[in-house]
């Protein structure tokens, strides 16, 4: 028999302190780590969400729904979905290029042969 295991997303919170200067007025902010500015979702997820967008069609919107019902978490925005679709693109540029680039480099593209030559 072949089962899955339960999925659920891994949530992490990140909080950071703001406190107002009583001299000055002013707020400063703590720093978030670095790997987290700018970013709600992980890699992983992006990598999913991408996958099910560009490789099975699946509408951003139906995304959205699959990726909150699968994984128990309040679903991603119609606006994080594009966020994520364009970090996968930029983190995928280079292969993309070197691929390309041997491919045109290449005498021939989609050629099958023959194991045995002929």
């Amino acid at each position: 028999m072949v089962e899955l295991p339960p999925l659920h997303a891994w949530v992490t919170e990140h909080q950071a302190v703001c406190v107002r200067c009583p001299g000055c007025r002013r707020l400063t902010r703590a720093a978030l780590p670095v790997e987290v500015e700018g970013r709600s979702f992980g890699p992983r997820l992006g990598a999913m969400a991408v996958l099910l967008m560009g490789r099975y069609r699946v509408s951003r919107r139906e995304t959205v729904q699959v990726l909150g019902e699968l994984l128990d978490v309040a679903p991603p925005s119609l606006g994080s979905m594009q966020a994520m679709a364009e970090e996968v693109s930029e983190a995928v540029e280079a292969s993309y290029q070197e691929v390309k680039r041997a491919v045109q480099a290449s005498p021939s593209a989609c050629v099958w042969t023959r194991r045995d030559g002929s």
